[in-house]
């Protein structure tokens, strides 16, 4: 079994990820820290792989807050074209049910772009 990252458990490595990400030496780090230029090499890795998920993550909650929001405007322009259909208001019903087809479109590709991914 591999060694554990000795930036990783080390007790102020918060601190340390905040100093490696805004371009503090290592050399520097590594004698205030007590470490290894070439641990804190090395962990700048870990830190990539940690941010890239971050994104991801970010990337993911974006996209279903957008996918959320369309669902809602579909429910409802389908209220509005029912109302509409109530009143016998023909123009307000078909501007309901021309939005709602780009709403369901949009729909389509991006929960097509989310199950590509």
């Amino acid at each position: 079994m591999p060694k554990p990252c000795s930036v990783c458990i080390h007790k102020d490595r918060v601190i340390i990820d905040q100093h490696l990400l805004s371009g503090v030496a290592y050399r520097t780090l590594a004698a205030q820290y007590d470490l290894s230029a070439s641990a804190l090499c090395r962990h700048m890795r870990h830190l990539a792989r940690y941010r890239e998920s971050m994104i991801a993550a970010e990337e993911r909650r974006f996209s279903n807050a957008i996918l959320d929001k369309l669902d809602l405007m579909e429910h409802r322009l389908g209220e509005i074209y029912r109302s509409a259909g109530d009143h016998r208001s023909l123009r307000v019903a078909l501007e309901a049910v021309k939005e709602n087809v780009k709403v369901l479109a949009l729909l389509d590709r991006l929960r097509g772009e989310k199950a590509a991914r």
